[in-house]
Parts: C-alpha cells; sequence; structure tokens
C-alpha cells in the first residue's frame, strides 16, 4: 500500500509539472513567442482600443495633440480634439508656419475672413536713406493671413511674392510692405512708418521699379487690388524686358482688376506714367483717396517732392 500511495504521489507531481498548473490555484500560462513581450490595451480614463493609438506606429503618429493622441475616448471628448488640438499638425508647425497659414484652418481658407484692401500707394527708388515699399489700405476689418502680394518689374520675368501671415487688421489701416531689410553693407534701413503695421523683406533684394506691376491675390487666387506703372517711351508691351507685360495685363483684365480707359487690356499708355519720378526717394506713386476706385490710372498720381507719405493718408499734392 505504501508503494502504491508513493507511486500516486509521484504520478500527480509529474501531471501538474507537465499541465502548468500551480500549487496555489492560479494558471501560469506559457508565453507565446508570436505575441508582443508588453501589451498596453488600458489608460486611465479611456478604453482599450482608443488607448491602444497611444505611441503606436500608424498613420496617425506625429498628430499629437489631435486625431488619436490627446483626444479620442481618451480623458476627454471634445475637449483637445476637434479645433483644439490641430496645433501642432496641419498647418501650424509645419511649412506654413511664419508664411500666413499660421493658425489657419483648411490651408489659410475660411477660418478668418480676408479683408477688402487696396494698394495705396508704391515708392520704386532705394537709397541709403529709404526704400522701395508698397502701402496697402483696409477697406473692411479682416485678417491677411495667406493674402499674397504679387510684383512683376521690368527684367524680370518671374514674378516676386510675398505672403502675409496671420495678422488681423481694421477698416481704415494703412499696412506697409518694406521691400528690403538692408543695404548692400547689411546696415538696416530706419523704420519710417513708427506708428503703422509693417513687413520687411529679408536681404537686398531689387523688386520693384518704375515699370512694375503689383497686384494683391486672396487667398482664393482672386485679385484684390492692382496697378499697373510704366516708364518709357513704347506703346505696346515688347522687348525682352516688358514683353511679358502683356500677359500680366490680359490676366488683371480677365480678372476685372485693371483695364484701360475705355475698358480694354491695358497698353503701356494705360498705366501709371512714372517718369516724372525721376531719382527723387520722396515722392510716390499714390492713390486718389477721395475716388471710387476704378481699376485705371485715372486713380492714380506722383506726389511732388517730400510727398511719400508710408503708414499715413496720401499727401494730395500732385508733381505738375
Amino acid at each position: 500500500m505504501k508503494r502504491f500511495y508513493l507511486a500516486t504521489m509521484a504520478f500527480c507531481v509529474l501531471f501538474w509539472s507537465l499541465s502548468g498548473c500551480r500549487l496555489d490555484g492560479e494558471t501560469s500560462m506559457p508565453s507565446d513567442p508570436s505575441m508582443p513581450d508588453t501589451v498596453k490595451t488600458e489608460t486611465s480614463g479611456g478604453d482599450p482600443e482608443s488607448a491602444g493609438n497611444i505611441g503606436n506606429d500608424d498613420d496617425d503618429t506625429g498628430d499629437t495633440g489631435n486625431s488619436n493622441t490627446g483626444n479620442s475616448d481618451t480623458g476627454n471628448s471634445d475637449t483637445g480634439n476637434s479645433d483644439t488640438g490641430n496645433t501642432g499638425n496641419g498647418n501650424t508647425g509645419n511649412g506654413n508656419t511664419g508664411n500666413g497659414n499660421t493658425g489657419i484652418a483648411d490651408g489659410g481658407k475660411g477660418s478668418y475672413a480676408a479683408p477688402k484692401m487696396l494698394i495705396n500707394e508704391l515708392r520704386t527708388e532705394a537709397r541709403a536713406s529709404s526704400i522701395e515699399y508698397v502701402e496697402f489700405k483696409m477697406l473692411s476689418d479682416g485678417n491677411l493671413g495667406g493674402i499674397k502680394a504679387v510684383i512683376y518689374r521690368s527684367n524680370a520675368k518671374t514674378p516676386f511674392e510675398f505672403e502675409f501671415p496671420a495678422t488681423e487688421v481694421g477698416k481704415g489701416e494703412y499696412v506697409v510692405l518694406y521691400l528690403r531689410t538692408a543695404d548692400k553693407n547689411g546696415q538696416p534701413y530706419p523704420e519710417e512708418s513708427p506708428g503703422a503695421l509693417s513687413f520687411r523683406i529679408p536681404g537686398n533684394g531689387s523688386w520693384l521699379n518704375k515699370s512694375s506691376t503689383v497686384y494683391v491675390e486672396d487667398r482664393d487666387g482672386g485679385i484684390l487690388s492692382a496697378v499697373m506703372l510704366f516708364d518709357g517711351p513704347e506703346t505696346a508691351w515688347e522687348g525682352p524686358s516688358k514683353g511679358h507685360f502683356a500677359d500680366v495685363a490680359k490676366f488683371l483684365f480677365e480678372r476685372g482688376a485693371w483695364k484701360s480707359s475705355d475698358g480694354r487690356p491695358a497698353t503701356p499708355a494705360d498705366a501709371v506714367q512714372t517718369s516724372g519720378i525721376g531719382n527723387a526717394l520722396t515722392r510716390s506713386v499714390s492713390r486718389d483717396e477721395s475716388v471710387a476706385d476704378t481699376n485705371t490710372a485715372a486713380d492714380w498720381y506722383v506726389t511732388v517732392t517730400g510727398g511719400a507719405t508710408p503708414g499715413l493718408p496720401n499727401n494730395p499734392k500732385r508733381l505738375p
């Protein structure tokens, strides 16, 4: 009997060791080599399916602050996702930061109303003390984000473009875009409009001269304002330095942004004549702010010497 008992006990011990049973009543499952070492399926305040997206490697990785991380069902509902939580993806924190789409959802469309605005004054000359600029007058409140200033000049078929950063503006406000930052020696140009909102183009490039076209393009490609300047004896857009203005004039005419006095695509005679500026730094091409915009040269004049007024209402004194 004793031998039978010992044999039975030995058999039981062997059975327990092979079956994985533990003497304390807990079941220990053998590890499966196809399973990951650690699987997190829970997080505070959330369910397993939502929590599994935190720190994963799916298409939402890198969208910290939106999508699955910081929203879904984990500890929130609408807070931290939807509109709040798009910071860190979308347009903020990527290639659009600082160029006009910062903080503007949908690529700069729809979140802020673009202001109605006009090109109001231009200076085409630059020296050590003063630089070229384009001034804009706001006709309504709005946000400049995503709006572009486009400049074609003679001897340059490729336009220069500046995209405004997201900036709130008010009706009646003057905004100045200075087209240089420092002279050829690296010396910064002085501030000429301390009371106005202004932007500066880095470097010392020459983007505007007396034969130029400037227009403002909204976020959807519409033209908000335009002006064509011309200095020369030509009666047609021709030659290697100015021939490209023919296409620009046609484009602006088709968009309803610039035309001749009799309603045709503009020729050089239909542009604002700038020969009177000469090399004067303190003369500017100014809009007549007392009349309605007609999208023609009749809206413009060249001021007298000392008539440039960046960031302020235009000087009404005209060059004879």
